[in-house]
């Protein structure tokens, strides 16, 4: 999923502080700004990223960013889904 350099920059403090804190045990963000098969401004990423959260409050829940349509990757959707299973959001 393309996104902003600034939102990046917010889902990686999301993540650390996640991680930090003790509230995700498992996750992984990928992130490119040089890909062929999406269209990309100056200041835009190429973003597939999956980190469980609210992993402190018992089952939690998950960021989940796909890759954009047509990506040469597994998944394929391009919207980011935010599950959550009584953590707050």
């Amino acid at each position: 999923m393309k996104l902003k350099k600034e939102q990046l920059i917010a889902l990686l403090e999301e993540t650390l502080a996640a991680v930090k804190s003790d509230d995700s045990f498992e996750g992984r963000v990928a992130f490119s700004c040089m890909v062929d098969h999406v269209e990309l401004a100056p200041d835009e990423f190429e973003v597939d990223a999956f980190v469980r959260t609210g992993n402190s409050l018992g089952q939690g829940g998950a960021i989940c960013i796909l890759p954009t349509p047509g990506a040469d990757r597994k998944a394929g959707a391009g919207d980011e889904v935010r599950a959550s299973e009584g953590a707050p959001q």
